[in-house]
């Protein structure tokens, strides 16, 4: 337990997502999944014509520890899918038993990604020089 409220460090995600973000974080969307020890983030910004995927920091993911942590006994999350609209955010959680053991994350997030954006381009960043296919 974080001694914080799961309000407070939904609050502590945005600040985090307009840190990492360096300025307007209105459009930002996070999809993120925690377990006891991993966290899965990915954050994006709808920038109109395309979506750009935007790297994160060590500060989000402890921002999102800290909220799976928060959660109620009996209530905690699995996945979280957090959007910021102007300058509030909407938080809405899917719980263990709602998720599906046949996908993982990233599927689970190229879904939620689908659906949110439907064709939408989603831009990534180029791989690094000294990345290997496998």
């Amino acid at each position: 337990m974080t001694g914080r409220s799961l309000e407070d460090c939904l609050q502590a995600i945005g600040q985090a997502i307009a840190d990492v973000i360096d300025g307007d974080p209105d459009g930002a969307f996070l999809y993120a999944e925690v377990e006891p020890d991993m966290v899965y983030e990915a954050l994006f910004l709808d920038r109109n014509g395309s979506v750009e995927y935007i790297d994160t920091s060590d500060v989000l993911s402890k921002a999102l520890f800290d909220a799976w942590s928060a959660s109620e006994p009996g209530k905690v999350w699995s996945t979280l899918s957090y959007a910021i609209v102007g300058s509030a955010f909407d938080a809405s959680f899917q719980y263990p038993d709602e998720i599906s053991d046949d996908e993982g994350p990233e599927d689970r997030r190229r879904r939620v990604l689908k659906a949110r954006y439907g064709d939408k381009p989603i831009k990534y960043p180029p791989p690094p020089s000294d990345a290997m296919e496998v």
